[in-house]
């Protein structure tokens, strides 16, 4: 089990089209899927609703689940409860918060020393410095979300969808928590918390899994160097398997397939030593049920 991708399901990749180059299409992916026995997938994009896409690929492979998602940032509006409400009904079965217009990511574009520049930061650079695109998207008034988070909020209980906190910060995610609680919405994941911009520290994580959040761990993540294996295993075994759940976030040109990442994970899972039914549970369980129907 741990050399194969067999029933695995990824909730977070970027295939092409997209607004910067990327290493393999949605059919690409799904061809992948097939030869390997993956599942499926969830298509992210920071600009654009994916249901219609999702849709395309499902017609002509029906034996992969590829599913949509909606990301909240400028392109679709910001914090647009229609929008969301139009991709659910499009079968879209994900709502990311703001990621590449959340105030974290917005506020600071600089890079710790070694870092690479996402792949399409200078693109997003040259869209936000336009004077119609927008001010970032903040999430809180005050303290409190602000009235148009609990509009996509009402969408997403409507419509019974799984929500990713994106590249909100700290603050912004306990505040978001709170209320998904208070409203008994159970299908949410903490994106990605160990990006050093999100400024989420463990025990943060670890309360947040307490909770009742999915915590994400990405493969780019620690390819990429932002965090090492001996931080990402620690940091699973702290939150707890059954509270985590494994991704690629790949896409990036010159990198790993998206359609090889979760394969790559289930060994690195296994020479860590985690059982095999923890390995199922974080690459093939707990996803799919995260945004099943």
């Amino acid at each position: 089990m741990s050399e194969s991708a067999a029933g695995t399901f990824d909730l977070h990749c970027h295939p092409s089209p997209d607004i910067s180059p990327r290493s393999q299409t949605d059919e690409e992916v799904a061809q992948g899927c097939l030869r390997s026995g993956q599942r499926g997938f969830v298509i992210k994009s920071h600009v654009t609703p994916t249901a219609d896409r999702a849709m395309s690929v499902r017609t002509l492979h029906p034996e992969v689940e590829v599913l949509g998602s909606i990301t909240l940032n400028r392109p679709v509006g910001g914090l647009n409860a229609a929008a969301v409400e139009v991709a659910a009904r499009c079968r879209a079965r994900m709502v990311w918060m703001p990621t590449l217009d959340s105030r974290a990511q917005r506020a600071d574009q600089r890079l710790p020393p070694g870092y690479a520049a996402p792949v399409w930061s200078g693109v997003h650079q040259e869209m936000a410095a336009k004077p119609g695109y927008g001010p970032p998207v903040g999430i809180l008034d005050g303290d409190r979300l602000c009235a148009e988070a609990h509009h996509v909020l009402d969408v997403v209980g409507e419509f019974d969808l799984a929500i990713g906190t994106g590249h909100l910060d700290a603050q912004e995610v306990s505040v978001l928590l709170a209320e998904l609680r208070r409203r008994r919405i159970q299908r949410v994941m903490v994106t990605h918390p160990d990006l050093p911009r999100q400024g989420i520290g463990i025990e943060e994580q670890k309360e947040f899994a307490r909770q009742g959040a999915l915590i994400e761990r990405c493969l780019s993540v620690v390819q990429g160097g932002k965090v090492s294996e001996q931080v990402t295993r620690e940091r699973i075994r702290a939150c707890g398997a059954s509270r985590t759940v494994v991704t690629t976030d790949l896409g990036q040109p010159g990198g790993d397939l998206i359609s090889d990442g979760m394969a790559i994970w289930r060994r690195m899972l296994a020479s860590w030593s985690f059982p095999d039914d923890d390995i199922v549970a974080m690459t093939s369980t707990t996803p799919f049920h995260l945004v099943s129907p």
